[in-house]
């Protein structure tokens, strides 16, 4: 006879295949696996395979989300309040929405109410990041946005894993400079499709380039596990975000 983990991570393995195997997925797919390995790192004793399923779920909502948000068919607010009654997707968004908004619901349920209240945070952060009125204000903005996030991934961790506050300092750090990173990639696609509320230019590219370029300095100086990681998690890891983003 199947245990109750054993139960939820087939339920969570059953929502998880309704995520599209396409290009634009493809990090969010990725991130869980090197989500362990940093826990492995820092000696946090996890289940792996749950976890991976259980992230994997968490990462693909937020990208369908943004997905929705950006097509306009559902409101970051309804989406989020859908955890607790997930009929109110019923009649718009996408069916990777749908589908994994009652196993996460399920999965946050030990830690509803905080998780709930940092996906809005989170949500916030984005909203404030496009009213920022030059780069400087944009470049906090972006920051934020990675922590409110790592933020949601501590409150959603939780009641699986015991973080260490070493971890939390650590992929807080990784958050804000990953922000940062998506920051560049997407930047001439943003400019074009009208994502900025300034009109930014090439002293404020290079204002952004050397933000980030002096975070991930201080981020491998700080973690220098993360350099012998290159090869085989980072490295691969940037291709499939740069990748995803020109799809």
């Amino acid at each position: 006879m199947m245990n109750n983990l054993e139960m939820l991570i087939l339920d969570i393995k059953k929502a998880n295949n309704c995520i599209p195997c396409t290009i634009p997925y493809h990090p969010y797919l990725k991130a869980p696996e090197n989500i362990c390995n940093f826990l492995d790192y820092f000696s946090i004793q996890h289940n792996r395979d749950f976890l991976i399923q259980a992230l994997t779920t968490l990462y693909c909502w937020i990208k369908a989300l943004d997905h929705e948000i950006d097509n306009e068919s559902v409101s970051g607010e309804i989406a989020i309040e859908a955890l607790v009654t997930p009929s109110l997707l019923s009649k718009s968004s996408s069916s990777t929405l749908k589908k994994l908004t009652p196993a996460l619901s399920l999965l946050i349920r030990p830690r509803q109410e905080l998780v709930i209240a940092d996906f809005k945070k989170a949500l916030k952060a984005d909203q404030n990041k496009r009213c920022a009125q030059e780069m400087k204000e944009y470049i906090e903005a972006r920051k934020n946005v990675g922590r409110c996030i790592a933020n949601t991934t501590f409150s959603f961790l939780q009641p699986y894993v015991c973080l260490s506050d070493s971890f939390v300092d650590f992929y807080r750090n990784l958050g804000e400079t990953g922000d940062l990173i998506d920051a560049i990639i997407d930047f001439h696609h943003d400019r074009k499709n009208g994502e900025y509320a300034f009109t930014p230019n090439g002293k404020d590219y290079l204002k952004l380039f050397k933000t980030t370029s002096q975070k991930v300095v201080h981020l491998f100086i700080s973690y220098p596990f993360l350099i012998r990681s290159i090869p085989k998690h980072v490295a691969p890891f940037l291709k499939t975000l740069i990748k995803a983003r020109n799809s």
